[in-house]
């Protein structure tokens, strides 16, 4: 290999793909037209229970959409399912419920944090935040919930799992048993509203 290929192979390597500089775009698009502030529609740690709770309900409705826990938004191509198939998890579930809207697979809004946020709305920087602490919710961490609220971790966090214990963890949940587990969600986030959360 003489210097000019190596040149053209090192230039290949370290320069951004067409697909990351697309993203880069669209989080910067979507900063700028974020209609949705998350903290200041939802509050609470409990209203965003609520909102995850009613989410998944309707989403799981739907013959486009499937609830698995593995992924923040992918698309099961047209080969494979038609019309192309949107699959979530819980913060998915969530963020569609907040913004009143779904998503569709024929448009891949889905497919990615910054085309997510564009599609609903949210600012990419809060709505990366807000999914990372939603699904460590539904893995029965609640800490990061707790954080992107502004509550005070040390003060809080003691009063809040001791309830979610109380409660064993209504919270940790897979596709298959939320629906099950609904009654014990619903009565741990009365006893968190009860307590200012």
């Amino acid at each position: 290999m003489d210097k000019r290929d190596q040149f053209n192979r090192n230039a290949l390597r370290d320069t951004p793909s067409d697909q990351y500089l697309i993203d880069m775009s669209n989080r910067e698009l979507a900063h700028e037209k974020a209609t949705i502030n998350i903290k200041k529609t939802v509050k609470l740690p409990s209203t965003a229970l609520t909102y995850m709770l009613k989410g998944l309900d309707k989403q799981s409705k739907r013959k486009d959409f499937i609830v698995s826990m593995s992924s923040f938004g992918k698309i099961v191509d047209a080969y494979l399912t038609d019309p192309p198939m949107c699959v979530g998890c819980a913060a998915t579930c969530t963020i569609q419920q907040i913004a009143n809207k779904d998503f569709v697979g024929t448009d891949r809004s889905i497919s990615n944090q910054a085309r997510r946020a564009l599609y609903l709305g949210f600012d990419p920087e809060e709505l990366n935040d807000f999914e990372i602490a939603m699904n460590d919710v539904r893995l029965g961490m609640i800490s990061k919930l707790l954080v992107f609220f502004g509550f005070d971790i040390m003060e809080d966090l003691e009063k809040v799992v001791h309830l979610a214990i109380k409660h064993n963890k209504p919270f940790e949940i897979t596709e298959n048993d939320w629906f099950f587990k609904r009654p014990a969600i619903e009565k741990f986030i009365a006893e968190l509203k009860k307590l200012g959360y």
